[in-house]
């Protein structure tokens, strides 16, 4: 479990540190008055910003389900028997029910 909650961490401060480095770029331009030395290129900061913010964000999001099929028994088997065997999970809601 430790091993898995560390992987998550690690995943997700990879894929997040483009976007907590673009906001903290942005602050310094903002709050010291660095637009001179900084702002060589605003498009590039902006497709910078962008980039950071929208496709390693998606990127995370789509590795999270990833992650739990390797590293979890319990979720692989349930997602397995959804996919192979969707009739299943009706059956188990039926009998559920009627009791």
């Amino acid at each position: 479990v430790t091993v898995t909650i560390a992987l998550f961490t690690a995943v997700f401060l990879l894929n997040n540190l483009p976007l907590f480095t673009m906001q903290l770029l942005q602050s310094c331009i903002e709050w010291f008055g660095w637009e001179q030395f900084l702002m060589k290129s605003p498009v590039m900061l902006w497709y910078g910003f962008m980039t950071s913010q929208f496709f390693f964000t998606t990127l995370n999001t789509a590795l999270n389900p990833c992650l739990y099929l390797v590293r979890m028994e319990k979720f692989r088997t349930w997602t397995f028997q959804r996919f192979i065997k969707p009739s299943a999970l009706y059956t188990v809601n039926s009998a559920k029910q009627s009791n």
